[in-house]
């Protein structure tokens, strides 16, 4: 069905009218209620829609704007990447992320004058598509548009680094001086490594409802922590009677079904294990080789792979329920999906950590609290 025809399906025609009622009814760039359309940020979420991430209002108006700085951005993926996320990530008033699609460009663009880095440059520009575009400047943040540009400008230096660029033709490229690329290629040192080399560990060495054992997982959010060197990786079921258990709860919640998986240094080996399950998980989706050019951790939303999850028994050491037992499933060990499904894993036994003189009842027991609930 080609896309005019998707727009006449009852399931379109429910999604649009839910969220025209999220907006209430105005468009989110301008606030005007006349001559709405509802556009789609991820057209690959096409026929299953998430209607408060996939989907926006617009009028007439701002549509047409978003479609020729995204038609614009096309040609780069690092600029249809960002622009993508601007929109996505810039909550209920989608103006910053469409000014960011308008200045990332001129940022971009080779010897260009505006550092989306300054201030002083950014606000400016911002005024002055403002006054083009007829969007009232109290809609917009600056601030956030700041931060979408520092994180893209990491983006693009690291594409630069993997296009074997020196300092000096990227500064002159991006418009930034060469101590900004020295301090970035300093924050992403770790973070850049030779994942093709480096030996996987051995099998061996969640929360909620889930018991341990093995399960097929998909990677819903990604978020890199570079100064500590790991990734918070937020996991739902993929597959089973648990399939979709943490599906509808806000990020606010990640803690419940997010887990750190740490890079650097003595953990290399665990990591690299975790990226050879995703490679094994997803052939012809992602392969090490390609991704570790350029190591964008957002590579890995969507993807699946097999966890084997370990109870791990602990004693509180703060807060009302300190001194008291309870338990938490650890990410033991990172496995094909494949291997999941043929039954082909160990349960690991419960790793028992608490105090000494704490109680040893069974964790069948009442004695033994899930930390969710402690």
């Amino acid at each position: 069905m080609d896309y005019n025809g998707y727009l006449q399906t009852a399931h379109w025609q429910r999604v649009r009218q839910e969220r025209l009622e999220i907006d209430g009814y105005n468009c989110i760039m301008c606030q005007s209620g006349k001559n709405l359309d509802v556009h789609h940020v991820n057209y690959d979420s096409m026929g299953s829609e998430d209607v408060n991430s996939d989907v926006i209002t617009l009028c007439r108006s701002c549509h047409e704007i978003v479609h020729r700085y995204e038609d614009e951005s096309r040609n780069s993926r690092s600029m249809y990447t960002a622009f993508v996320h601007s929109v996505a990530e810039d909550g209920k008033s989608v103006a910053s992320g469409v000014f960011f699609w308008y200045a990332w460009p001129k940022f971009t663009a080779n010897g260009g004058a505006v550092n989306l880095v300054n201030m002083s440059a950014l606000s400016a520009l911002c005024d002055e598509w403002c006054e083009k575009v007829g969007v009232d400047r109290s809609s917009i943040s600056v601030m956030k548009v700041h931060q979408f540009a520092s994180r893209y400008l990491t983006m693009r230096i690291l594409e630069l680094l993997s296009e074997g660029k020196t300092n000096k033709e990227i500064a002159d490229q991006l418009g930034v001086s060469e101590n900004s690329i020295s301090k970035r290629r300093k924050e992403l040192k770790m973070k850049i490594g030779n994942w093709t080399v480096v030996e996987a560990a051995g099998v061996g060495g969640g929360n909620g409802a889930l018991e341990p054992g093995g399960y097929v997982v998909r990677i819903v959010r990604v978020a890199d922590n570079p100064s500590d060197e790991y990734l918070d990786v937020v996991i739902d079921i993929a597959e089973g009677e648990h399939a979709g258990m943490y599906a509808g709860l806000p990020e606010s919640d990640d803690w419940r079904h997010s887990y750190r998986r740490y890079y650097g240094g003595n953990a290399a080996s665990f990591f690299k294990q975790f990226l050879e399950s995703i490679e094994t998980s997803n052939r012809g989706k992602f392969s090490i080789a390609e991704w570790e050019k350029k190591c964008d951790e957002q590579e890995f939303v969507g993807l699946e792979l097999g966890v084997v999850f370990q109870k791990v028994l602990y004693t509180k050491k703060r807060g009302a329920n300190a001194g008291k037992d309870g338990w938490r499933m650890n990410w033991y060990a990172s496995i094909p999906a494949q291997d999941v499904r043929n039954g082909e894993f160990t349960v690991p036994a419960d790793d028992d950590q608490r105090d000494a003189g704490a109680s040893k009842a069974s964790t069948g027991t009442g004695g033994v609290y899930n930390d969710i609930d402690l």
